[in-house]
């Protein structure tokens, strides 16, 4: 019991300071899972924007520049797609079902933060 409250307030300790360092990221991801996905469909000389809202109009947080990029979703797409509720459809039916919408995602960045946003479904696909 005691190793598991040290470990929560280990992880909320370094969860405020990521935040703090990264104001972009005050959106509240409420997931309890997180889905692995990748980046498709992008040209060479393309990028995928990462966007605050799920609107093309939207404030840029990040950009993921190459194919096949794995992004975690939070399970949450635009029109009340819920992504951990589609276990009986194939990857193709999934990309289908997204394809037009807007998925809310998390990245590591590899460099001690992280981007969390939403990117368009027809750049995206479960790995």
């Amino acid at each position: 019991m005691i190793k598991s409250s040290c470990l929560s307030i280990a992880v909320s300790a370094v969860l405020a300071s990521t935040v703090m360092f990264l104001p972009h990221m005050t959106q509240k991801v409420n997931a309890s899972t997180f889905i692995p996905w990748e980046t498709v469909n992008l040209e060479w000389n393309d990028v995928l924007k990462v966007r605050k809202q799920p609107t093309k109009n939207s404030r840029v947080v990040g950009a993921l520049i190459d194919n096949n990029t794995t992004v975690s979703l939070t399970g949450t797409c635009t029109n009340d797609i819920d992504i951990r509720n589609t276990a009986t459809l194939s990857k193709l039916e999934i990309r289908k079902l997204v394809r037009y919408e807007w998925c809310q995602i998390v990245r590591d960045t590899g460099e001690g933060g992280l981007i969390n946003g939403w990117v368009y479904g027809r750049y995206i696909q479960p790995r």
